[in-house]
């Protein structure tokens, strides 16, 4: 909120102002970290370097902006705007130069950042929550089936080319980046199957953190995985368990003896397995 003249003609802060967390960004924490993935994704900072916006829509949207709200401790207006088409738009705007500089300092995020945001070097540890945030406010979870007939899980954000790389440098999954026609300063990160299942798994990993939308949708894939699990999965599971006992030490017959696979399966999982195991 601006400030308001009182008596005497001098500005004083609107009490609501007062109570925002305006250190929220100076902290390392997994919230802290997750809003700023959120506003880097779908927030704004003004041009006079003044005021933090976010905004989100639809019933999921409101719920991200109930969560920032909880976080900074914001109590001002939310706004609400209907577009002649689609949903309902939420918003909020706090007045925090401190916010600014933090969120600049730490994420690297400043006015007009759509085409020029690259990826920040923020702490190793919030990464993770980072990224969530982003996927949260501008990203893509969701479940497709194949020609088969069996469910896909598909994860997918965009950005620009520096914070795509980075991005999918910290992922521990294989994804494809490829280059969006209508706007050629923006790439699209995509992940599929397996490799979805396996960035998913790290991107939402802390059970602390608000239960999005997109973080349901991945929690009800990892339901469809415990109760029909496509082949993939169950070849990815079998092999981690594999790899675990091989760096132990174990030999192939003894690690039939103790899954109960067959030798020759432990020896068809090829050179790769074998490879990994040695590191």
């Amino acid at each position: 909120m601006s400030p308001r003249r009182g008596a005497g003609g001098r500005f004083i802060t609107d009490e609501a102002t007062k109570r925002v967390r305006h250190d929220i960004f100076g902290t390392a924490s997994a919230e802290s970290a997750w809003l700023a993935g959120l506003i880097a994704a779908d927030g704004n900072i003004s041009p006079d370097l003044k005021r933090v916006g976010l905004a989100q829509s639809g019933t999921r949207g409101r719920l991200l902006i109930e969560e920032a709200r909880r976080i900074t401790a914001h109590t001002g207006t939310v706004s609400a705007t209907q577009p002649a088409k689609g949903n309902v738009s939420y918003g909020i705007t706090i007045g925090s130069t401190k916010m600014i500089e933090d969120l600049r300092d730490k994420y690297g995020i400043t006015p007009r950042k759509t085409l020029t945001y690259k990826w920040p070097p923020c702490d190793p540890s919030l990464v993770s929550p980072f990224l969530r945030g982003y996927v949260d406010g501008d990203g893509c979870v969701g479940i497709y089936p194949t020609p088969q007939g069996n469910p896909m899980l598909h994860l997918s954000f965009v950005g620009t080319p520096s914070f795509i790389q980075g991005a999918m440098a910290a992922i521990p999954a294989h994804g494809r980046c490829r280059v969006i026609t209508r706007c050629k300063s923006l790439q699209e990160a995509r992940y599929h199957g397996r490799h979805a299942w396996a960035a998913a798994t790290w991107l939402y990993a802390d059970t602390g953190l608000i239960r999005s939308a997109k973080q349901q949708a991945f929690a009800h894939y990892q339901q469809l995985l415990r109760t029909d699990p496509p082949k993939w999965h169950t070849w990815a599971i079998e092999r981690q368990r594999i790899l675990t006992l091989m760096k132990a030490g174990k030999t192939p017959v003894q690690i039939a003896a103790e899954t109960g696979l067959p030798v020759s399966r432990i020896y068809n999982l090829g050179w790769q397995t074998r490879k990994a195991a040695a590191e």
